[in-house]
């Protein structure tokens, strides 16, 4: 089939060095696909678009950001010493070769690779009929797919949003072409946001409004994503308003109390709350310090789930491994050990409760904030909220916000853009084998810098400060 062609043609682009890559160009006529029946093949390339394939789950969402953020802790603190430099340099917000001499970075290799399968699929859609509603459902989940991967490429790969900025300062170089010789330069923030935002924005009128498999995106998983996409940007006016327009359409939530809290993994992977099914990434062929063998949930919050959370029992049990320290994560909505990363209802009802905190509607905000909480406590413990200082509900949205998304994939972004607001940004620590590593706010380790192959190929590319 000529789709596997077309992932020799990726493969090709991503892997090869300069000077192979300059001697063996593909044949572009010979590896094009031609029929709608190809192009679906494309979309529904779970391995390569949402990190799910078979047995093998390798991830799509950067992994880096979760690293760096303060979730965990490197909780087998006898492996440090022997562990791989490049696990030691992400853990620590290393300023020297954060990548540990790596020249391929899988955060990024992985999700260009899949960007240039979907232009192909969305050039060769231009080309055909979309008066079949097969045609337009594949690009709507083109589009969709593109605009998810730039904005997980912009979370570690490009500066926090901020209007005042945005269209002087570089973001990502922005691939939109099939054509493999297209020569790269960064694009402005501004430009790389834009990008994200009118492909989701065209996405919607193609999409289907239910499918039968989670890792096709929906209309729903296009308003989730917009609402997500604003809330990195602060524009809270946004967020909310397609967080409403998501949660129009799905709302429903799971009752943990009818979870069985000792089971190795209580939540299941078909979910009613799942939008959108992606993973995180595993981080190639070398693991972060950001997998279940090394890491355990930060102490603090652990301590911060009230008696009568069940979230506590849930996503987390206490290690039993020798010399292992803390608790292990276990809550993950793909009902095993890799880790969820996709769109999901709980966090559009903490999106919609921030946002409503934002604008001063602090009765509102509560309303939509204990709706999801009381599908998380025991009936006979649940206290509703009732806060009217906007203040304190703000600071107590975030922290619902840490102790519901954990281990999701959102807190790097959102350490980004409240690290703008004096009144809630946060200095990182890290103790291990005496030594303490510090990431200020705003710091110019929250951008990763860009991977040494790709500046081989575009010398004149300017890289990230660090």
């Amino acid at each position: 089939m000529k789709i596997i062609y077309v992932l020799l043609l990726c493969s090709l682009w991503i892997g090869c060095s300069k000077e192979k890559f300059l001697d063996e160009k593909p044949n572009q006529a010979m590896v094009i696909p031609q029929t709608l029946e190809d192009l679906q093949a494309i979309v529904d390339n779970t391995g390569l678009l949402n990190g799910i394939l078979g047995s093998n789950h390798p991830g799509i969402v950067p992994i880096l950001g979760q690293t760096a953020s303060d979730e965990y802790f490197f909780g087998r603190p006898n492996l440090y010493a022997n562990a791989h430099p490049f696990i030691v340099n992400t853990y620590t917000w290393s300023q020297e070769d954060v990548y540990a001499g790596k020249n391929s970075v899988n955060d990024w290799t992985q999700l260009y690779k899949a960007i240039l399968s979907l232009n192909i699929c969305i050039e060769q859609l231009g080309k055909l009929s979309l008066s079949e509603l097969e045609g337009r459902r594949i690009k709507g989940t083109a589009l969709f797919h593109r605009a998810h991967l730039y904005y997980h490429l912009a979370q570690v790969f490009a500066p926090v949003y901020q209007k005042s900025t945005a269209s002087s300062i570089l973001g990502l170089p922005l691939r939109l072409k099939a054509d493999v010789n297209e020569k790269l330069e960064r694009n402005t923030l501004q430009e790389t946001y834009n990008q994200i935002i009118t492909d989701l924005e065209e996405s919607i009128p193609y999409l289907p409004e239910q499918v039968s498999y989670t890792t096709r995106p929906t209309v729903t998983a296009a308003y989730a994503m917009l609402s997500r996409v604003y809330l990195s940007m602060s524009d809270y006016d946004k967020a909310l308003e397609f967080s409403e327009e998501a949660l129009e359409r799905k709302s429903s939530l799971m009752d943990f109390n009818n979870l069985d809290s000792l089971s190795a993994y209580p939540i299941s992977n078909n979910n009613e709350e799942i939008i959108f099914n992606c993973l995180s990434s595993i981080g190639g062929n070398i693991a972060t310090a950001f997998v279940n063998s090394f890491a355990s949930v930060d102490s603090m919050l652990v301590k911060a789930y009230s008696p009568g959370d069940l979230r506590k029992a849930i996503f987390t049990v206490k290690r039993t491994e020798s010399q292992s320290l803390g608790y292990r994560f276990k809550g993950s909505y793909f009902g095993g050990i890799y880790f969820f990363s996709g769109l999901a209802t709980d966090e559009l009802y903490l999106i919609k409760a921030e946002c409503l905190a934002r604008e001063g509607r602090s009765d509102e905000a509560c309303a939509v904030l204990n709706k999801l909480l009381e599908k998380r406590f025991r009936p006979e413990e649940f206290i509703p909220l009732d806060i009217d200082d906007n203040k304190e509900l703000l600071h107590v949205i975030i922290m619902e916000r840490r102790k519901e998304l954990l281990y999701r994939g959102v807190r790097w972004t959102d350490l980004r853009r409240l690290n703008l607001d004096p009144l809630l940004a946060v200095t990182l620590r890290r103790s291990i084998g005496g030594e303490i590593f510090e990431l200020p706010p705003n710091d110019p380790r929250y951008v990763y810098p860009i991977p040494h192959d790709v500046l081989m190929f575009y010398p004149d590319m300017e890289q990230n400060p660090r």
